[in-house]
């Protein structure tokens, strides 16, 4: 029983709409010629004329002058961090060359820098015969 009922507004609907679309389509035809009906459809606007302007070129004009910028900024950033980890890389693998290919660099502790080491060079310089008269001469 519910489906009979749902059938017949289906179908009252359906009968509803063509008619009305119908009688607007032989409303045109009559007072219309196909020409005219051409040019009228040339000159109307298009169906999503007024959201485009009332919708779409406020928000690409937000984006224009806010959003953009701090994408723009938030991408520079990204670039510079990506440039500086590649910086590292490089210098890193430029040291493993180098180590490799026997560039090594020696680093010097700080001649003098601990008192144990100072003691093994005051040692060394009075074993050389010069140093020690001279030493001994300043006394």
């Amino acid at each position: 029983m519910s489906l009979d009922i749902l059938f017949y507004i289906t179908a009252a609907s359906a009968l509803g709409l063509m008619l009305i679309f119908a009688s607007d389509l032989t409303i045109l035809r009559r007072a219309l010629s196909g020409r005219e009906i051409t040019e009228k459809i040339s000159e109307s606007k298009p169906v999503f004329h007024g959201a485009y302007i009332l919708l779409y070129l406020p928000m690409a004009r937000f984006a224009k002058a806010v959003v953009m910028p701090k994408v723009f900024r938030e991408i520079e950033i990204v670039i510079s961090k990506t440039r500086l980890l590649f910086l590292r890389a490089e210098r890193f693998l430029l040291g493993l060359t180098h180590y490799v290919r026997g560039k090594r660099k020696i680093n010097d502790n700080g001649a003098g820098a601990h008192p144990y080491w100072d003691s093994l060079n005051g040692n060394k310089k009075n074993t050389d015969g010069d140093e020690e008269e001279k030493s001994g001469k300043d006394v």
